[in-house]
């Protein structure tokens, strides 16, 4: 089977990222000859897929929505040329383009396009409707599709969830970060530096409690609020407990040496960090948004806290700080609670939806 991953200006986040390259890889070890297509968009994890970059780092929006027109016109070049089987899809443009082949499109969103998710911009919530042309749309939480079919009348819409390479993350998650030689007990989050992903609500948070005095708080990822983050740091007097340590290769080695994991994400579809934490046998802590509801259960193998609260959000990371049974308990459940969303599981279903189009 000949499959294309197209990327294009809806893919959104290094999550998509890490699902397309999980995919890809998965196809190509099966002896599928696999292809990802990049525009506009950079790709930094593994695979043995074969990978076509059309990218000009255009910086206004308007040149760059340009340059996903025209990229997805190569594209549809190779198409016509190469004649794959399946394409695998994030470019809101490319079933018009190619819309005698869109019964071989079958295109992922995982941004929520709802109007009440402020991040998300007019433009994209526009363009989104491009993809209702698709053979299917897959989205990974029975939230977005609702989502899709109430609010913008899509009809076509299947779940399936994000998948987790447990292979590669037991493969990682043993090795010791060696950047955190100077304290032995740490609180962990993960993911781009911008107001979604919600570090300041998580800086306020880790300044409330008595934690601060017992466990530091490591930071992984960069962003353009990186100085804006900084800032609120030292305005709290804790540049010695709070480290922003940048975009790390291997984040599964600090997920399994961490107390425990924060997500205090204001929006989130999915947020694949949180099930790779749960992965690496770690408790979380998760503010209560679609997608984490729907594999953090409170009490279980995690804490859901309220939307954009610091005091709540302060509250449950004492609690797991020094309610050790409770932290015991929650690991336990960790690891099983996300072994549904395992490669093996999640590719074959997609297997089955491929095979069942040609």
């Amino acid at each position: 089977m000949k499959i294309f991953f197209v990327v294009g200006g809806l893919s959104g986040s290094g999550g998509v990222d890490r699902v397309v390259a999980n995919l890809s890889d998965c196809f190509a070890k099966k002896g599928d000859d696999v292809s990802i297509y990049l525009i506009n968009s950079g790709f930094d994890f593994p695979t043995t897929a074969k990978i076509i970059h059309y990218k000009a780092n255009y910086k206004v929006r308007l040149f760059r929505i340009i340059e996903e027109i025209v990229g997805a016109c190569k594209i549809k070049k190779r198409i016509t040329i190469e004649k794959p089987d399946i394409i695998y899809n994030t470019c809101w443009i490319l079933p018009i383009i190619c819309f005698f082949q869109r019964g071989k499109i079958f295109s992922a969103i995982h941004n929520d396009p709802s109007p009440h998710m402020h991040h998300m911009n007019w433009k994209l919530r526009f363009l989104i409707r491009f993809l209702k042309w698709s053979n299917k749309v897959i989205v990974p939480v029975n939230t977005l599709k609702t989502t899709l079919e109430d609010d913008f009348g899509f009809k076509n819409v299947i779940v399936i969830s994000n998948p987790l390479d447990f292979e590669l993350i037991d493969s990682k998650k043993n090795e010791a970060p060696k950047d955190l030689t100077d304290f032995s007990s740490y609180i962990l989050a993960v993911g781009r530096l911008d107001k979604v992903k919600g570090f300041d609500l998580l800086i306020n948070a880790y300044s409330l409690t008595r934690a601060k005095e017992k466990v530091h708080l490591v930071i992984i990822g960069e962003g353009e609020e990186r100085n804006n983050l900084q800032k609120l740091i030292d305005e709290k007097n804790l540049s010695s407990r709070i480290h922003l340590i940048g975009a790390r290769d291997n984040p599964f080695a600090y997920m399994k040496n961490s107390l425990f994991f924060v997500s205090s994400s204001r929006a989130e579809t999915f947020c694949l960090v949180l099930a790779e934490a749960l992965a690496c046998g770690v408790a979380v802590i998760s503010t209560n948004i679609s997608g984490p509801v729907d594999f953090v259960f409170h009490n279980q193998n995690g804490l859901l806290v309220d939307y954009n609260d610091a005091v709540s959000m302060a509250n449950a990371m004492d609690l797991l700080c020094f309610n050790e049974e409770l932290l015991l308990k929650l690991k336990s459940n960790a690891r099983a609670s996300v072994e549904k969303f395992n490669l093996g599981s999640i590719s074959k279903k997609y297997e089955e939806l491929f095979c069942g189009q040609r």
